[in-house]
């Protein structure tokens, strides 16, 4: 899907959110739990299309930022990566917290994987962090592909 495409689905999702909150408060003659909760996610919808609207289009992938462009760049990542993650994850162990999850969007797992000499899952655990490629969409369902 285009981007236009995208902003497009998440306008009328919001319309049927901001319907369903109207007739569930005209159900109820007032306002109602329902009505609350369908009016709340027509926000975060508007939210998300107010956003992509403002990306006009823009590509942003990792590769045309010039993500992964040679050895010495991808070596540079690599050693970024691990340093980071491994910070967080000793931080966690350091002051006896829970390993946290990152979500990270899959075209991080396309270019990991791209350049990795073997092939990296759509959930791993790194230095003790939990980490996951894919996607959140709406009820906060993780969608991996």
């Amino acid at each position: 899907m285009t981007w236009e495409q995208h902003r497009y689905a998440v306008e009328r999702a919001r319309d049927r959110m901001r319907r369903q909150a109207d007739e569930a408060d005209q159900l109820q003659g007032g306002v109602s739990l329902q009505g609350v909760a369908a009016a709340s996610d027509a926000e975060m919808l508007d939210e998300v299309a107010d956003f992509l609207e403002s990306l006009e289009g823009r590509r942003h992938d990792l590769t045309s930022i010039g993500f992964l462009e040679g050895d010495a760049r991808r070596d540079a990542f690599i050693r970024d990566w691990n340093r980071t993650i491994g910070t967080v994850g000793v931080f966690a162990a350091q002051w006896g917290l829970p390993a946290p999850e990152m979500l990270f969007h899959p075209k991080w797992h396309e270019a990991m994987n791209y350049n990795s000499s073997q092939p990296i899952r759509a959930t791993l655990i790194w230095q003790g962090v939990k980490i996951r490629f894919g996607f959140v969409e709406q009820r906060d369902v993780l969608v991996a592909k």
